[in-house]
């Protein structure tokens, strides 16, 4: 009758009461805490999460008698037989947690051991602890905020809540007429403004090129002037000092052998 006791029973009666209970206890291993998480924001601050329920596992010998209590009411025996039923079952898991590290409850998560063999919980996504939380949703302030703005869009209104008036059904050929009337003057001269708006700019960005490069072409040219001027003053200088230090070179350089003997007799 009790070998029927395996993980899923077990973890059915643990989620059954953690629903009405905030702490139930594995005879001889631990037990399973629940506590209140209050409402966080995320996503840099445009999503609110609702309060939920979190799970996790406390080692120890427990103290409550819940368990023991709820399977002796399911199997219809004394709490005394119930109890060395589920610490029978609770010391084979606890060996079976030690060699392959996790054990997986239904509906809840997995208890796990470190190498150590220090028990800690890892509970599902999608586990339901909190009857209260039925419904309860994230809410992301960035869908409000565009659908808030689309309604705006959609009911005419403009961002600062202005609604523009809003023309009876007699107004209609009358605005047509106007609106007919104003696209046959713009296209009886289509071509001589475009060519006015679009002449300018032509204009003086050509003058603005040309001033550029002639103002290029001025720098060359007074740069050429320069450096030309430094040239010669370097020549000359290097002439006049030559003709100090080497004046029989210099000679030489100026006159022919005939004129030099002419000029040294």
């Amino acid at each position: 009758m009790y070998s029927d006791m395996d993980i899923d029973i077990l973890s059915r009666m643990v989620r059954e009461l953690l629903l009405d209970h905030d702490k139930v206890s594995l005879p001889g291993l631990g037990s399973f805490v629940a506590e209140m998480a209050p409402s966080v924001i995320s996503d840099k601050g445009y999503t609110i999460n609702p309060p939920y329920r979190k799970l996790y596992f406390r080692e120890g010998q427990g103290g409550d008698e819940l368990l023991v209590a709820f399977y002796a009411s399911l199997a219809g025996v004394e709490e005394e037989v119930a109890r060395e039923v589920l610490v029978t079952f609770i010391a084979e898991m606890r060996q079976v947690l030690n060699r392959q590290k996790v054990i997986v409850f239904p509906e809840l998560g997995r208890l796990r051991a470190t190498k150590e063999n220090n028990y800690f919980f890892v509970a599902d996504e999608d586990m339901d602890i909190f009857p209260e939380g039925l419904g309860l949703e994230p809410v992301s302030l960035k869908a409000h905020a565009a659908g808030g703005h689309e309604n705006a869009v959609q009911s005419g209104e403009s961002e600062t809540g202005e609604k523009p008036e809003n023309k009876s059904v007699e107004e209609g050929p009358s605005v047509l007429s106007e609106t007919q009337s104003g696209e046959e003057k713009m296209e009886a001269k289509p071509s001589s403004g475009k060519e006015k708006m679009e002449a300018k700019p032509s204009e003086k960005q050509v003058e603005k090129t040309r001033t550029v490069h002639n103002n290029k072409v001025m720098k060359v040219v007074l740069w050429s002037v320069l450096g030309a001027a430094a040239a010669v003053a370097l020549l000359l200088g290097a002439f006049v000092l030559l003709s100090h230090l080497c004046p029989d070179f210099i000679d030489s350089l100026l006159y022919s052998k005939e004129e030099l003997e002419l000029i040294n007799r």
